[in-house]
C-alpha cells in the first residue's frame, strides 16, 4: 500500500471511498437521504478538487491499485 499527498485527479476516487464509507457506517443513523446531502456538501464535484489542492490543509490517500482510503 501506498499513502501520497493527494492530487485533484483522485477527486472521483475519494468521492468513491467517502460514499462507501459515510453509508457503511452512518446510513443506518441518519439515513440515506441525509448521508447523500451531506456528501453532496462535503464532497462534490466542484468543491473537492479544490480542496484537495489546498495547501494549508493538504489530503493524504492511500493506495491499493486504487484509493482504498483518505484523511
Amino acid at each position: 500500500m501506498e499513502i501520497r499527498t493527494a492530487v485533484a485527479e483522485d477527486a472521483g476516487a475519494v468521492q468513491r471511498v467517502a460514499r462507501r464509507a459515510w453509508h457503511e457506517a452512518h446510513g443506518e443513523i441518519i439515513g440515506e437521504e441525509a448521508v447523500e446531502a451531506l456528501l453532496e456538501k462535503w464532497y462534490s464535484k466542484i468543491q473537492l478538487p479544490d480542496a484537495i489542492e489546498r495547501e494549508d490543509a493538504p489530503m493524504f490517500v492511500a493506495i491499493d491499485d486504487d484509493v482504498v482510503g483518505f484523511a
